[in-house]
């Protein structure tokens, strides 16, 4: 079901958000790959999700995200790692998205070797990926800041301890998926500039021809530079009984912003959406990163709006409810 996923990993400059990309692949391969087959034939489907709080116990800790290196001593809201385990029977598998900025692959693969000794789930087969939010430890470094080292310890069996619960709670389940277009919530923030307004780097050179951030309206810009991921895909798996278990989100949006320590839009959007599905306390939300390099919730296009997090994060979430609503459930994939 899942063959060989690889980690994931986001990276700055040509490769921008690689992580990402591959993300918003596997999401894809995740909903193809998923094959009725009807009655099962006997077989059995198995899901199981979990939560683990993966907030810092030790300050000051640095926090990445920004140009220039910051440190914290407060936590505003709490960050997770999610899991979400899946067994057809002959093939288990997990899913883990981390409430983090930027993750190096050693991080990721400590953790995964720690899981696979108390699971038996083959490095091959568990899926890791960060959220993104740019107001949690620097578990990497990026920009301004270098990782702290007490974070980066901490880190790995946090991770794994995700793992080990989904799958203890295993247990028989139905199976769907949805991909919708959400084009409200996410936009380009790169747009090209007027050959006659290129603008001049730190050298003097007049090179400068795309932008991040150019500002709203502005005349000295022609358009986005690309294209928007508008994708928002639902996997769902529910007990036998049509309790709510899981569902793994994915969108195209790089972050909101937030005060740290936060996990951003993304830890609002979990807790409201299962609010808005009146799901039990035992169900998990999960929303992963997708191909949002150049994406954020801005319209640079459209004058200033004015939304706060909880606000942007309830919208989409309400977007997903009503695509969950309509996702139709297999016995056995």
């Amino acid at each position: 079901m899942f063959p060989d996923a690889g980690l994931i990993r986001h990276t700055y400059g040509g490769q921008a958000e690689a992580g990402a990309v591959k993300m918003s692949k596997f999401m894809l391969g995740v909903i193809f790959a998923l094959t009725p087959l009807a009655g099962g034939n006997g077989r059995v489907f198995y899901a199981g999700a979990s939560v683990v709080d993966i907030t810092p116990v030790e300050f000051p800790v640095k926090v990445a995200g920004d140009f220039f290196e910051a440190t914290t001593t407060s936590v505003h809201d709490r960050l997770y790692a999610r899991c979400l385990a899946l067994d057809d029977g002959s093939v288990r598998a997990a899913v883990v998205v981390v409430d983090n900025c930027l993750i190096p692959q050693e991080i990721f693969e400590q953790a995964k070797q720690i899981a696979h000794e108390s699971t038996g789930i083959p490095l091959g087969r568990m899926m890791m990926s960060a959220t993104h939010t740019h107001s949690a430890p620097a578990a990497a470094g990026a920009l301004g800041t270098d990782p702290d080292e007490k974070y980066c310890r901490f880190l790995p069996g946090r991770i794994a301890k995700a793992v080990e619960p989904a799958v203890r709670n295993l247990k028989p389940a139905g199976v769907g998926w949805t991909v919708v277009q959400d084009a409200e919530h996410t936009c380009c923030r790169r747009w090209i500039r007027r050959p006659d307004r290129i603008g001049v780097d730190p050298f003097g050179r007049a090179s400068v021809r795309a932008m991040m951030h150019p500002g709203h309206q502005n005349p000295d810009y022609l358009g986005p530079a690309g294209p928007v991921d508008t994708d928002l895909s639902l996997l769902s798996v529910r007990s036998l009984d049509g309790r709510p278990i899981a569902v793994l989100a994915n969108y195209s949006m790089h972050y909101f912003g937030a005060q740290a320590i936060s996990a951003d839009y993304f830890g609002v959007f979990v807790r409201v959406f299962a609010g808005l599905i009146d799901a039990d306390p035992n169900f998990v939300a999960i929303m992963s990163q997708g191909t949002s390099g150049d994406l954020q919730w801005r319209d640079y296009g459209k004058p200033p709006a004015s939304i706060t997090l909880e606000q942007y994060a309830e919208s989409v979430a309400r977007a997903a409810s009503d695509a969950y609503r309509k996702i139709e459930y297999q016995d056995y994939v």
